[in-house]
């Protein structure tokens, strides 16, 4: 999808392409009370009392692991679109309301260390073609049902994929697998490597 750039925040490749507030409160949870930077063409009265998830993404419903639900007041998380852009949202939540702004990674060199990444990443925790396939769908923001249509299996099926994905990579959430991707190699769990079968009897004497 395609953004203005606003602003930049002084690191090569990253723009300020979002920036607004929503309302946290049920059953308003989500619906823009400020636009101060939008990619859209519309006027920010066009946009208030709209969610972010239909006006920015098209999205009947909230997009997948964004932090502005989680807990504490604070939150910083990474989405990542079709095309490869990866998007690094910043929120910080008060009472009734969340400020949240969006930076666009588009930088060749940066989205092609990111890949790199993802390819390392899928060796040393030895992922199988699906398990890779599955990888790509969820760094790409897909939900379990998304994963489902575009493999062909069952959303069940899916869910099982995405689970063993996690604990392979050493992930907690679809989310830290994005923030995989983007941390520095040294800060990244390797994945345990699966233990060998002990010997019946022990070793020979006399070798």
């Amino acid at each position: 999808m395609g953004s203005t750039r606003t602003s930049k925040t002084g690191a090569p490749g990253l723009h300020l392409s979002r920036e607004y507030e929503v309302d946290t409160r049920p059953p308003s949870a989500g619906r823009l009370i400020s636009v101060t930077a939008n990619p859209t063409r519309l006027a920010e009265r066009d946009l208030l009392g709209k969610t972010c998830w239909n006006v920015f993404e098209h999205r009947a419903q909230p997009c997948d692991g964004c932090p502005v639900f989680g807990a504490g007041s604070a939150a910083f998380g990474v989405l990542s679109e079709a095309d490869g852009v990866y998007r690094v949202v910043r929120v910080h939540r008060h009472q009734t309301r969340a400020e949240v702004d969006v930076c666009t990674l588009e930088h060749p060199p940066v989205v092609a260390l990111i890949q790199e990444k993802f390819r390392r990443l899928a060796k040393v925790a030895r992922l199988s073609e699906r398990e890779g396939r599955v990888f790509s769908l969820v760094s790409r923001g897909k939900s379990s049902k998304e994963i489902a249509a575009e493999i062909g299996i069952s959303e069940r099926t899916a869910k099982f994929h995405v689970s063993n994905l996690l604990r392979k990579l050493g992930a907690e959430s679809r989310m830290d697998v994005l923030r995989l991707l983007l941390a520095p190699t040294k800060d990244l769990p390797l994945p345990q490597s699966p233990r060998r079968p002990q010997r019946r009897g022990g070793s020979r004497a006399g070798t």
